[in-house]
Parts: structure tokens; C-alpha cells; sequence
């Protein structure tokens, strides 16, 4: 029960960073203001009202994390920009990483299951992340179909997606604040008729905004690349005691 309120709890969160990041952008481009206004004009029970705020960020929040993990676990070389691999490391290479990790870690009997298990899937040791990857996932399965470590791991992998989620739209609604004032600065610079009001004035809310977007991408990918590495040595782990019997 505890997992699943914290799965709640970082769904709204998410859905609410990604609601209040496309608001603050889109302020200086809509009537978005005037519309909150008469909303907040508009007298209605303060619990109806959360309930159906919560609500409706729990579902953006949903969306969100779907487009998020989907977005960085299919990644190609040349959408790369969409989050920067020095960022979030690629699935497959936290995986092939953790494995040498655990490899290099664990006792003899437990090196000697996972080579009998190289046997077993490929005709020779794992020499990339490709086959890396088949490794894990077969021990993935074989650990989750297991009652005793579901709940755990579980739970983990619910905060990677959270983890995921914060740093791909920390990171997407930087890159969109920053293009809107580049583009104002141009703009501006080209029409003379436009007023000469300061960027730092008329965007001085976005500037505050892409500095605490910039530590949440940091607290992001920090957390991400713990968290991928003690699920995936926990995978590893896990099926190595139970092959041991």
C-alpha cells in the first residue's frame, strides 16, 4: 500500500511540473492569465476543487511518464538531443555496465552461475551490450516471477520512471524556454517597432523557472544513474541466489 501512495504521489509531481512548465511558457503567447482569472472568479467547494486538480494531474501525470520513459528507452543516435546520453546513460549500457560491476564483485560460485547461464543463452561470453542485455532481461523474468523480491524491485523501478520522467522534461522545457527568448531576442533586434523592454525583465519569472528546472535535472540523472545500477545489480544478484538453490 505504502508503494502504491508513492507511485501516486510521483505521478501527480510529475504531473505537475509538466503542467505548470507548458503554463509558464505559454503566459507571454496566450490569454492564459485572463483565463485563470475568471476561473478563480467562479465560486465552487475548495475540496471539489482539489479533487478534480489532483485528479487532472494525476492523469497528465500518467501521460507524461509514458512519453517520457518511452522517449528515452527508444532512443537513436540521431534523436540523441531529445536527452543527451552524458545525461541518462542508454538502458543497455547501464545494464552491460552493471553486469561487468557485478561480475567483477561477486564470489567464484556466483561467477560460475551467471558463465553457466552465458551457456546456456549465447555460444560465447557476452562481449556487447546487445547481448549484455539479453542476460539481464532473462534474469528480469526469471526474478520477477519470484513473490519475495517483486514488491522491492517493483518499487524501484516506479522510482526510475519518476527519476526518468523529472529529468526528460526538466531537460525538454529547458530547451524550449531558452529557444522562446533566443527567438524574442531576434525578434526584437529585427523589429524596430517592437518595445525595447529587457529580457531579463520580461522573462525574469523563465529565468528563475530554468534554474530550478536545471537542479532538477541534475537531482535527476544523479538519481537515475543510482538507482539503474541497484536495480540492475539487484537483478543480477537475486537470480545468482536462486540458481544456488
Amino acid at each position: 500500500m505504502t508503494i502504491q501512495f508513492d507511485e501516486i504521489g510521483q505521478t501527480i509531481a510529475i504531473g505537475a511540473l509538466f503542467s505548470i512548465s507548458i503554463c509558464l511558457l505559454l503566459r507571454h503567447f496566450t490569454d492564459m492569465q485572463e483565463i485563470f482569472k475568471q476561473l478563480n472568479s467562479i465560486k465552487l467547494p475548495p475540496l471539489f476543487v482539489t479533487a478534480v486538480l489532483l485528479a487532472f494531474l494525476y492523469s497528465i501525470g500518467i501521460l507524461a511518464q509514458r512519453i517520457s520513459k518511452n522517449t528515452v528507452a527508444n532512443r537513436r543516435p540521431n534523436l540523441d538531443w531529445l536527452m543527451p546520453n552524458y545525461f541518462l546513460p542508454y538502458d543497455s549500457q547501464m545494464r552491460g555496465t552493471s553486469l561487468d560491476t557485478f561480475l567483477q564483485r561477486c564470489s567464484p560460485l556466483e561467477r560460475q552461475t551467471m558463465e553457466s547461464l552465458y551457456t546456456k543463452l549465447l555460444t560465447r561470453s557476452p562481449q556487447n551490450d546487445d547481448e549484455k542485455n539479453n542476460i539481464f532481461f532473462f534474469c528480469k523474468n526469471k526474478v520477477y516471477s519470484d513473490t519475495r523480491y517483486y514488491s522491492e524491485l517493483k518499487g524501484i523501478e516506479n522510482k526510475l520512471f519518476f527519476t526518468t520522467s523529472l529529468s526528460f522534461i526538466s531537460w525538454v522545457s529547458i530547451m524550449f524556454y531558452l529557444y522562446f527568448i533566443a527567438y524574442y531576442w531576434v525578434r526584437r533586434k529585427i523589429n524596430k517597432d517592437i518595445a525595447k523592454v529587457q529580457i531579463r525583465e520580461k522573462y525574469k519569472h523563465e529565468f528563475y523557472f530554468i534554474a530550478i528546472l536545471g537542479i532538477l535535472l541534475i537531482a535527476g540523472c544523479i538519481s537515475y544513474r543510482s538507482l539503474q545500477d541497484s536495480f540492475n545489480l539487484r537483478i543480477f544478484g537475486y537470480y545468482t541466489a536462486n540458481a544456488m538453490g
